[in-house]
C-alpha cells in the first residue's frame, strides 16, 4: 500500500479525533464574584449575586435575575443602586449592609 492511500484511510480518523478532542466540554464560570443592591418594583431594596467577569458585567447582569428582598420575597429588579466585590466590598448603605451581612449562605 503505498504512503498515499494509508494517509487517505487514516485522515478522517484523525481529523474526527481533532475535532473531538479540540472542542471544551463547557465554559468555565467566571472566577469573580459581586453582590449588587437593586432597587425592585413592589418590594423596595433587593439583593442579586452575580459571578462575572469585571464589575461592568456584574452591574448589567444584576437586573437579569430575580432579587432577594427583605422581606424574602423575589422581585424583579427595575434599577440597579450598587454592585460590590465579595467579600472584600461593602454596600454605602448600612442597612442594606446588615441585610447583607445576615443572608443564609
Amino acid at each position: 500500500m503505498t504512503i498515499f492511500k494509508q494517509l487517505n484511510r487514516a485522515l478522517p480518523g484523525a481529523i474526527l479525533i481533532a475535532a473531538v478532542f479540540s472542542v471544551p466540554a463547557h465554559s468555565a464560570l467566571p472566577e469573580n464574584s459581586y453582590a449588587c443592591q437593586v432597587q425592585t418594583k413592589k418590594s423596595g431594596p433587593g439583593f442579586v449575586a452575580v459571578q462575572a467577569h469585571t464589575i461592568e458585567d456584574a452591574r448589567k447582569l444584576a437586573l437579569e435575575f430575580d432579587a432577594l428582598t427583605r422581606n424574602g420575597t423575589r422581585a424583579l429588579p427595575i434599577a440597579l443602586v450598587e454592585c460590590i466585590e465579595v467579600p472584600a466590598g461593602r454596600f454605602k448603605d448600612p442597612l442594606f449592609q446588615y441585610f447583607y451581612e445576615n443572608l443564609e449562605r
